[in-house]
């Protein structure tokens, strides 16, 4: 990053605790799209997003310096779209951290699941 460029900060985040796993949101799509090209994804990437009709995003950035969780998600987003985008989220950290889920592990998915969706609910009603 040049000295001239400015770091892209997220809408807000969410925390969850324990792992220390903090998950950036984004309230827009251009703006989750400008970090995106901040953190250096190649154009067919950006443009994927762009070109997509994807009303919220859920990701895992595996970035040089860190992994970063993201979300774009509108603030009038529906419940179904932010518990649909939350088990996105919860499956991508416990992946992360090697925890498989199956038909006789899969507690920790919901438990997570619904730390997020309650968390996120929150976050969006607070900016509406």
């Amino acid at each position: 990053m040049s000295s001239t460029e400015k770091e892209i900060q997220s809408d807000d985040v969410l925390i969850i605790p324990l792992i220390d796993v903090q998950i950036g949101i984004f309230f827009t799509k251009d703006k989750y799209i400008d970090w995106l090209i901040y953190r250096g994804h190649d154009d067919d990437y950006i443009g994927a997003i762009q070109s997509r009709n994807e009303y919220a995003l859920a990701s895992r950035d595996d970035g040089y310096d860190n992994t970063y969780f993201t979300i774009f998600i509108p603030i009038e987003a529906k419940s179904k779209t932010i518990i649909h985008e939350s088990v996105h989220l919860a499956f991508m950290v416990l992946d992360y951290y090697d925890i498989k889920i199956d038909v006789d592990n899969h507690e920790m998915l919901a438990i997570l699941t619904s730390h997020i969706v309650r968390e996120l609910s929150d976050i969006l009603k607070k900016e509406k």
